[in-house]
């Protein structure tokens, strides 16, 4: 008798349930890399700022600028109600140790 014979049962059932698949997909920026008049995405800053009538505000800024002369074009900003419908009239209040007007580069 074959002495690997005993764990064959083994590795076809350690095998069946190894589940290879694929790695998540990042999600897309939600800036364009290159703005309307064709300039690249420089810098990308974030943060979440405190908010009067919602649980706090995500706010984003792109800025681009033009690669062959150097020189900062355009921006994009965006900004997220968390927990509320509606605009408040960019009337964030001021920050506190959870939150604050700081905003952090993640490019």
């Amino acid at each position: 008798m074959n002495r690997m014979m005993p764990w064959v049962p083994v590795f076809v059932i350690v095998s069946g349930c190894a589940h290879v698949g694929k790695a998540p997909t990042p999600l897309a920026p939600w800036y364009p890399v290159v703005s309307d008049r064709g300039d690249s995405v420089f810098v990308v800053f974030e943060s979440r700022i405190p908010c009067a009538d919602c649980e706090k505000i995500k706010f984003a800024l792109a800025l681009y600028r033009n690669r062959e002369a150097d020189t900062p074009t355009t921006y994009k900003m965006a900004r997220v109600h968390v927990a509320k419908g509606d605009d408040q009239e960019m009337s964030p209040r001021v920050g506190d140790a959870g939150y604050s007007y700081a905003l952090n580069r993640t490019r």
